[in-house]
C-alpha cells in the first residue's frame, strides 16, 4: 500500500490472509481482527532481540535516572515497538514520566545511533541489536557508544494470517515461510530482506509487549 493508513485500513478490512508488520500492530490485529502468527523474521542469526536505551561513553550518563533534562531521540514513531514503546517503558520502570525529559525522532532506527554518536541527542531508544548492524558500522565509531540499559528479548516482527483462513490453509502457509531457507533460490530472498531466516512462532511469545503496550499507552490486548 502507498501508505500505512491505507495498509492499516486494509488489514481491518482483512483484505490481506498474510501480513507482515511490527510486534505491536500483530498483537493489535490479534485483539480486533483476530489474525494469527504463524512465523517470526531472523536477523543477524537471531529471532529475538531487546530494546535499549544508548548513550555515548563519554556523555557522563551513567544510568536512567540522569537523563532527567536531557533529548532522547526515537526510531520512527509512537507505535514503533522496540524503538519507542519499549524504551519508554523502561524509562517508567525508572521513575522517569512525560515531560521529565524532551522526544525526538528519527526516521528508522539505525539513526538514533548516529544521532546520539554525532551528539545530535544525549540518548537514543532502538533495539540492542543496532551496535552489530554493519550500516551502523560504517557510519559510526560503535566503540565509542554504550547501552545504558536494555529490556528482556521480544520475539522478532512476526508473520500473520487472517483469522478465518482455513487451518490446513494457514498450515501451508507457515511450512512455506519456514522452508524459504532451503527452498531454491531461498537464500537470494532472505539476502534481499535483510534476514537470515524465518522460523516459528506463537501467541504467546508476544505476551510481554502486550504488558509493556498497557503500561505505556494504556491499550490493551
Amino acid at each position: 500500500t502507498p501508505d500505512f493508513k491505507s495498509f492499516w485500513a486494509a488489514v481491518a478490512a482483512g483484505r490481506y490472509r498474510l501480513v507482515h508488520y511490527n510486534q505491536y500492530h500483530y498483537v493489535r490485529s490479534r485483539q480486533e481482527f483476530g489474525y494469527t502468527v504463524v512465523a517470526k523474521n531472523e536477523e543477524l542469526k537471531r529471532s529475538a532481540m531487546g530494546a535499549a536505551i544508548v548513550v555515548r561513553k563519554d556523555s557522563g550518563i551513567k544510568s536512567l535516572g540522569d537523563l532527567r533534562g536531557k533529548k532522547i531521540i526515537f526510531g520512527g514513531d509512537r507505535h514503533a515497538l522496540m524503538s519507542y514503546i519499549i524504551p519508554t517503558y523502561l524509562l517508567r520502570q525508572a521513575g522517569l514520566n512525560a515531560g521529565d525529559y524532551s522526544e525526538e525522532f528519527a526516521p528508522v532506527p539505525p539513526n538514533v545511533a548516529m544521532a546520539v554518536f554525532f551528539r545530535r541527542a544525549d540518548a537514543g531508544g532502538t533495539g540492542d541489536i543496532v551496535f552489530e548492524v554493519p550500516f551502523v558500522r560504517e557510519k559510526i565509531d560503535v566503540t565509542q557508544m554504550a547501552t545504558l540499559t536494555k529490556s528482556e528479548p521480544v520475539a522478532f516482527l512476526p508473520w500473520a494470517v487472517r483469522g478465518d483462513v482455513p487451518a490446513v490453509e494457514r498450515e501451508r502457509i507457515q511450512t512455506l515461510l519456514l522452508g524459504v531457507k532451503t527452498a531454491p533460490g531461498g537464500n537470494k530472498i532472505l539476502q534481499a530482506a535483510a534476514l537470515t531466516n524465518l522460523v516459528g512462532a506463537v501467541d504467546a511469545e508476544y505476551d510481554f509487549v502486550r504488558s509493556v503496550i498497557k503500561t505505556v499507552t494504556g491499550e490493551q490486548y
